[in-house]
């Protein structure tokens, strides 16, 4: 290890000074411009004096360099070595200067040089590092300062020759490989179990604070130094270690870089201060520096491209790979990711912590946390502004300008309601700021090409300094254009509040403001110098050109509001025409409502501050029952909801959405808990609530339960019987049978300031609480027994809001319970106080389900005859398709069998099928997820009359066939589900054989189809026809084929399959065997022409992070040279560059001298051949032949298919490739 760390450092380390360095040393080994007893907590001088001595060091070992074998350069490191060492005197009031940084540069040094420096060097050098060491135990430091500390040590380890030691520091370095998951609001740095990467890739250090772009960087740093160190040693990461760091590099890092430029609000108090280079956002080193040690392995992490574009975006200018968007739940974080842009937003809150002001660094930053927003395009607009800035504006804040403003405290937050919500492509923030005097609800809302910023309800001040609302603050480049209602104009140098103004342009940026306001645009000067930010950085002063755009709300503002709109990436023009058909609809905008709508992508997104009900311009009406933020995608069928809980303290969420239709969906959402308190989701399930009244409390006898627990206290039911408050230490139970079913819900809120030691509910059939286990411990100090019941999560906190729990109760125990039962228990102090309200149970609705429903509509070959029983294997496919019938079985109208709703996939009660076994097992097989079937067949019926749309008379089954339809789908929507008619099936026309109706049978065919697609209003609904099987004594059944061959080939959204050379059990009808084949090519058929072969595949795939383009059959997300639809088709990874497992091959030679290839692969695609072929060339005139290939095998000791082909030693070359065709 020590010599691949000698490699590394003298390959990485800069040298371009070390000449100089050489010269410029003193005799004793010191320099003259270094301050030896500086005792800076922040800019420590002394430290230059190891990096050089470090720098000469690599030189000397450096190929090619001046300084290469350099005896004097080795003098030089031995004289500087022995100055440093020999003076105790040297040392910072920080301990980071002590502990990591200069035990990291003493070591290094060491690590080079070992080899040639003198035994009393090392010995001298060991042992400082032996007393750095001593100063704090191994256990002292968390996260990335465990890191710091860990060089000095492997290090020391190293020298001592202790391999025992150096594997327990190296399992003290990768125990930081994980995510940290401890949850908690202690304010605790040095919390090994809090502080590193979290699950959302937020990175703590110093307690709950957003640090991924100082210690989060240098972590990058570290990590990829010693995983490439200890790659293929007995000590090396794991393979999830190692995905954790590539993960937090891409899904954390990635994000919140821009060409090189971090983003600001992820350095916190380091947006000031920047290892000593004074530039505050392009600290980009420590990432790329680990960047290149993980693209450099032996063995690729499984994301190495992704790695590499990375890599090449922040040094070499590419592209950005992100786009989207990225919720960081942890530390209330988001970011936004489109062409030409990225933008971010922070809050501080209830839930983490502030801008720190420490060592100097960020000596005005108070308000970074509070709503800090920051877009960048090239990367340039920030990077070095921060000594110009007026720190009082930070784009994004509602606050008092104050400048200068004040250093921040670095403490949690207290506003609870801050966070976010993200469908991973739009996203939204809301925030219920209160700082410094000021109030206001404030939201962000995301879109791909433009984001709203809106403020309601903004009051306070201080009277003297004016509440601002900063929209902006950048470096001007560029004119800044600007209209108003008087028309539009270029703005000059200085501030201006022109009246009406309507919108500014600026720097690729446009700024829309439709509810107008008290708005300034500044064009011109500012001055400033590092020291105002940072303790330790020079005053020189510092002139540059700065745009700014705010809102001024005055001094004491009352209910003032604003509405911005901010278009990224778009020229003059551009912004122009965005303007002409602005898509962006603010919906609401008040304290307890904040909502935008993007018309073009059909998404609304809502901040409700308090529980509500809205109506959007396109008729849905949605009422949620919490505070809470909710996207509605109004753009697909049914609409799709995703909600969080931004207090990250809700159990539950209730969300009730009519559909413009009338159709009405009562979602109930168990919220994410623990760790994951405050993500987004769209899960639900629904329930029947509407029809769930509270218990009426009042009417039901109470008694004590489990008798030796009822003490001190009481239990008081309201004056209306919907709360129960409980006091002191006493356990109670009323009595209130209920038989508990699997889908039993136990619903109820519950609240107080007290929560003592046990607090649940639960159903129990007696007073015993120990017997079987029945309640639900929701909040206090204890947990139950296993014997009593089950601790829920997410705990009720004393003290905090109303919490609503639905608790599947039948998921847990079923049977006849004879009493609602409560524990209060608090012995230690009695003190308990907590109530139960609204307390409801009910039984659930079957859980929300899309399906993809099929219909199955004809004549007696599409009812079937035959028999199920005896001639049909079983098959688990039939369980997973839903199936709703109205069949005949005999040809008699009168013998009609219906379903009467919706069953598994089966015969009919006479042990009769048709076609639809066939099609259901296909779709299941070639991935079809929530398959639905729906039958509506009567043998021995004509196009003509029967199914002719127009009939007034007769059977009328056109008719007949929509209503099953809307009968089968409502059956779906009643019950919460929803449905995507996807295909039609049609097998008829034997009864059309006659020489008038099969004249026309194409022109009623066509009408038929037409005529269905409209009334369905599916305009390209897939048809697929049976074309009908030839039959002696009817001889106008190859014209009803014609004319079912030519319908199809003029419908691009149609197609036919061959129903002949079927067999039959009595002349006319197909028999078991036929009936599975004919449903087979039905489906395949459909799957053929709707690409759903793939399409379904794709959609059952776990795409991860990949965008819509890359699922694309043609695409190649992994780069391994094999496309989506071969991936599918050999059974490997699309996501993963594992090519080389997709064939494998094995070459011999034989005993008369020919070369036998085998190529063995998966076969990942049923529908498709496989087939080697060979050839003596590669020309593209090359003919490739199968002769003498061997039949496909399958090995079932390697679990693979296989051919062979052998080359006859005549042959002096040969070429083999596996063809597969659908």
């Amino acid at each position: 290890m020590r010599l691949r760390i000698h490699e590394d450092f003298v390959a990485k380390t800069d040298i371009s000074e070390a000449a100089d360095f050489l010269t410029d040393q003193n005799a004793d080994g010191s320099w003259s411009d270094i301050n030896y007893y500086d005792r800076d907590a922040s800019r420590w001088t002394p430290i230059f004096h190891l990096r050089r001595l470090r720098a000469i060091g690599a030189g000397y070992y450096r190929v090619g360099h001046s300084l290469y074998g350099d005896s004097s350069a080795l003098a030089a490191i031995e004289s500087g070595l022995d100055y440093w060492l020999s003076d105790s005197n040297i040392y910072s009031s920080n301990w980071w200067h002590q502990e990591v940084n200069t035990a990291q540069q003493l070591g290094a040094i060491l690590m080079i040089c070992h080899d040639d420096l003198s035994p009393e060097i090392l010995t001298d050098g060991t042992a400082r590092l032996a007393e750095l060491k001593a100063l704090r135990s191994d256990t002292y430091w968390s996260a990335q300062n465990t890191l710091y500390t860990s060089f000095s040590r492997v290090y020391l380890e190293i020298l001592n020759d202790d391999l025992s030691a150096l594997e327990a520091q190296m399992e003290r370095i990768k125990a930081q490989a994980a995510y940290k998951s401890e949850v908690g609001r202690t304010s605790v740095t040095n919390n090994n179990s809090k502080e590193g990467v979290r699950l959302d890739y937020s990175f703590y250090q110093h307690g709950a604070a957003l640090y991924n772009g100082f210690y989060g960087a240098h972590y990058v740093t570290d990590m990829g130094f010693w995983i490439a160190m200890t790659e293929g040693l007995s000590f090396e990461f794991s393979a999830e270690q190692k995905a954790v760091v590539q993960d937090y590099v891409l899904e954390g890092h990635q994000w919140t870089n821009r060409y090189g430029v971090l983003d600001p609000n992820i350095t916190n108090r380091k947006i000031s201060h920047d290892n000593y280079d004074y530039v505050t956002l392009r600290y980009h080193d420590p990432i790329v520096y680990g960047l290149e040690h993980l693209r450099e392995l032996n063995s690729p992490l499984p994301r190495a491209a992704e790695l590499e574009a990375f890599y090449q975006h922040m040094v070499h200018g590419a592209e950005s790979q992100i786009a989207g968007n990225r919720e960081f739940w942890k530390t209330d974080f988001m970011v936004q990711a489109g062409a030409g842009y990225q933008l971010s937003t922070k809050l501080w809150s209830y839930h983490n912590e502030g801008t720190e002001y420490l060592n100097g660094d960020g000596r005005q930053g108070q308000f970074l946390s509070v709503g800090g927003t920051f877009l960048m395009q090239d990367g340039e607009e920030y990077l070095e502004i921060f000594p110009i800035w007026d720190w009082g504006r930070v784009p994004g804040t509602t606050t008092l300008h104050r400048d200068p403003a004040e250093p921040p405290s670095g403490n949690l937050g207290t506003q609870k309601f801050a966070g976010g919500i993200s469908n991973g492509t739009e996203g939204a923030m809301a925030y219920d700021h209160a700082y410094d005097s000021v109030t206001a609800k404030k939201g962000w809302f995301y879109f791909d090409d433009a984001y709203a910023m809106l403020g309601a309800g903004i009051n306070g001040g201080n009277g003297s300094l004016p509440v601002n609302t900063t929209v902006n603050q950048v470096f001007l480049d560029g004119d800044v254009s600007m209209g108003t209602a008087a028309g539009e104009s270029v703005l000059g140098i200085g501030e201006f509040t022109p009246a009406d103004l309507e919108w500014v342009h600026h720097d690729g940026v446009g700024y829309l403001l439709p509810s107008g306001g008290d708005v300034t645009v500044a064009a011109k000067s500012q001055s400033g110098n590092w020291y105002e930010i940072n303790d330790s950085l020079p005053s020189t002063m510092i002139t540059n050109d700065v745009f700014s755009l705010w809102f001024d709300h005055g001094l004491t503002p009352v209910d003032e509001s604003y509405a911005c709109v901010v278009v990224p990436a778009v020229t003059k023009p551009e912004f122009d025409t965005w303007r002409g058909g602005n898509p962006i609809e603010i919906l609401s905008n008040t304290p307890d409502l904040q909502a935008v709508r993007h018309a073009g992508r059909e998404l609304a997104q809502f901040a409700f501050y308090s529980a509500g009900t809205f109506t959007t311009p396109n008729g849905y009406t949605l009422e949620v029952d919490q505070p809470c933020l909710l996207m509605l995608d109004e753009s697909v069928e049914p609409a799709e909801v995703t909600v969080s809980d931004p207090t990250q303290e809700l159990g539950s969420l209730l969300v009730l959405l009519e559909a413009p239709d009338g159709t009405m969906r009562n979602l109930n959402y168990i919220l994410p808990a623990g760790d994951e308190a405050g993500r987004s989701t769209s899960e639900f399930t629904a329930y029947n609530v509407s029809s769930a009244d509270p218990i009426d409390l009042s009417d039901l006898s109470i008694m004590s339960y489990h008798t030796n627990q009822d003490h001190a206290g009481g239990a008081e039911v309201s004056a209306d019987g919907l709360e129960i408050h409980f006091t002191g230490n006493t356990w109670k139970a009323l009595t209130f049978p209920y038989t508990v079913t699997p889908y039993t819900v136990l619903e109820f809120e519950m609240e107080g300031p007290d929560t003592g030691e046990l607090v649940s509910i639960g159903l129990d059939e007696d007073l015993t609480v120990n017997n079987a286990p029945r309640i639900f411990v929701v909040s206090g100090s204890e947990n139950a027994s296993s014997s009593a019941g089950w601790n829920y999560s997410p705990r009720y906190v004393a003290g905090t809001s109303s919490m609503t729990y639905q608790i599947p109760v039948g998921n847990y125990f079923t049977g006849t319970t004879n009493y609602l039962v409560f524990t209060a228990d608090d012995d230690a102090n009695a003190s308990l106080d907590v109530t139960f309200k609204n307390i409801k149970l009910y039984e659930n609705v079957a859980e929300p389900t899309h399906y993809n429903l099929y219909i199955l509509s004809g004549q007696s070959n599409a009812s079937g005859r035959a028999n199920f029983e005896g001639y049909v294997p079983a098959s688990d496919a039939d369980a997973m398709v839903i199936f709703h019938y109205d069949t005949d079985t005999t040809g008699s109208f009168s013998n009609i069998k219906q379903s009467n709703g919706y069953t598994t996939l089966g015969p009919t009660s006479n042990d009769v099928f048709g076609p639809e076994i066939g099609i259901g097992r296909t779709l299941v097989e070639f991935n079809e997820s929530n398959p639905g079937i729906i039958k509506f067949t009567r043998g021995g019926t004509n196009l003509d009359e029967d199914w002719d749309p127009d009939a007034t008379s007769g059977h009328m089954l056109y008719s007949e066939l929509l209503s099953q339809i809307d009968e089968a789908t409502s059956l779906l929507t009643n019950a919460g589900h929803s449905y995507t008619l996807k295909g039609f099936f049609w097998a008829q026309g034997a009864s059309d054989a006659t020489e008038a109706r099969a004249a026309v049978y194409e022109a009623n065919l066509t009408e038929f189809i037409a005529r269905l697609r409209a009334d369905l209003g599916i305009p390209d609904l897939p048809v697929i026809i049976a074309r009908t099987s030839e039959e002696e004594g009817y001889p106008y059944r190859e014209t009803i084929q014609a004319a079912q061959m030519n319908v199809a080939d003029a419908d691009s959204h149609a197609d036919w399959v061959n129903a002949s050379a079927l067999s039959r059990f009595d002349g006319s009808h197909y028999d078991a065997p036929s009936l599975l084949l004919l449903g087979e090519r039905l489906t395949q058929s459909f799957l053929a022409l709707t690409d759903g072969y793939y399409s379904n595949w794709s959609d059952a795939h776990d795409w991860g992070e990949a965008s819509v383009e890359q699922r694309d059959p043609e695409d190649d997300p992994d780069h391994d040279g094999l496309s989506n639809a071969a991936e599918r088709a050999l059974g490997t990874d699309p996501l993963i560059n594992d090519a080389h497992k997709a064939v494998r091959q094995i070459i011999d030679v034989t005993s008369d001298g020919g070369v036998q290839f085998r190529l063995a692969y998966q076969k990942g695609a049923a529908e498709m051949t496989y087939q080697l072929k060979h050839s003596e060339s590669l020309s593209v005139e090359a003919d490739w032949s199968d002769e003498g290939v061997s039949n496909e095998s399958f090995d079932s000791s390697q679990n693979e298919y296989f051919q062979t082909w052998t080359a006859p030693a005549s042959q002096d070359r040969a070429f083999v490739r596996l063809q597969i065709t659908n």
